[in-house]
């Protein structure tokens, strides 16, 4: 990169990176991965009184066990067993359990949706001492859009109430459900002033089929510079007729579709210990196009980069740094992916658009 004086479109490149790489969304309060919203409990019992205090419980139990499972590794609970906390060890790593929205309580029922609240250093130190690795490191939010053809319309509402009610908001990849009103074709360009509103990185889309008792959902994944990338279909068995069924199986789909998502980024992180590098680019470019798609190809790749500033910049290019999580074969993956290639060159790290 050349040190030559500013051109007058330089400028603007300036302040549009001052604007752009503002702190990510992804730098939360590591508390906030231990509450577990949207929890919902429908208790009845002797009493009003009674069924709340068990649906109390309940949620608390509850609340544990959707933390532990945003935390923990699918290897770790495959070989190790789902985690588990009962009694009065449970009770010392709940700090609150907070009401979202409350249905009429009667004499006897309580139905309620809360928001549990976990102690992070409680649970951090219960599932290490019984030999979970634990993750904490948060990617910025993906956009998740629920489309559905060939299904009843009782079948695509439910789909969609399932991402909506899930929780998954607080995952340590956040899922923002996108409204009805969006596209469903897997194309960045449609869904794009979405994901932004969104403060998302990327779309996943979740298209929804039947055939016969099998619900499937065929799953891709865009974002900006990006080429479609197929995740794969998933598929969970329909076993009665009732709609309390078909929401239990719908909701047993998008869990894995959720599962997908939440573990790569796991694996992710981990395969770098998941300790942010620093690291400083030359990022190249001969126009304000190639600008324009640096910075989008960055904006993509927020799962793994987080704190951009720029140190330095010239007529064609400037010294931008960022941290990441992983390795740096994954780092070059991710940019790649998002349509700029990542490289060594005579004066350090080189960041520029990839050609057709």
């Amino acid at each position: 990169m050349k040190a030559q004086p500013l051109a007058a479109w330089a400028v603007g490149v300036v302040a549009a990176l001052c604007a752009v790489f503002a702190p990510p969304a992804r730098a939360q309060a590591p508390d906030s991965i231990y509450v577990a919203g949207s929890v919902r409990v429908d208790v009845s019992a002797g009493s009003g009184v009674a069924a709340r205090e068990q649906a109390i419980t309940q949620a608390e139990a509850l609340g544990f066990q959707r933390v532990a499972r945003r935390v923990t590794l699918a290897s770790d609970r495959a070989a190790l067993g789902p985690p588990q906390a009962t009694g009065a060890a449970l009770q010392r790593m709940v700090q609150r359990v907070d009401v979202e929205d409350e249905g009429n309580p009667t004499a006897t029922r309580y139905r309620a949706q809360l928001s549990v609240r976990m102690n992070a250093d409680l649970v951090r130190s219960h599932l290490r001492s019984a030999g979970y690795t634990v993750v904490e490191v948060r990617a910025s939010p993906l956009l998740v859009i629920p489309g559905a053809a060939g299904v009843t319309p009782q079948a695509a509402t439910m789909w969609r109430e399932v991402w909506e009610q899930s929780g998954y908001a607080g995952d340590l990849v956040p899922i923002a459900v996108a409204p009805a009103t969006a596209p469903t074709s897997p194309e960045w360009s449609r869904v794009d002033d979405i994901a932004r509103a969104a403060s998302a990185s990327g779309a996943l889309f979740a298209n929804l089929t039947v055939s016969g008792q099998v619900y499937r959902v065929t799953v891709t994944e865009t974002g900006p510079n990006m080429a479609n990338r197929a995740r794969g279909v998933l598929e969970a068995r329909v076993a009665g007729s009732s709609d309390a069924v078909h929401r239990t199986a719908l909701a047993s789909l998008a869990e894995q579709v959720n599962d997908l998502v939440q573990e790569e980024w796991k694996a992710s992180t981990l395969t770098g210990a998941g300790q942010p590098v620093r690291l400083q680019v030359s990022a190249l470019y001969a126009s304000r196009d190639d600008w324009n798609r640096i910075k989008q190809g960055l904006q993509g790749a927020a799962r793994l980069i987080s704190a951009i500033s720029i140190d330095a910049v010239a007529l064609d290019g400037a010294l931008v740094s960022f941290s990441y999580v992983g390795t740096r074969p994954q780092l070059t993956d991710e940019l790649r992916r998002n349509g700029l290639a990542l490289s060594d060159g005579p004066q350090g790290v080189e960041l520029r658009v990839v050609r057709p």
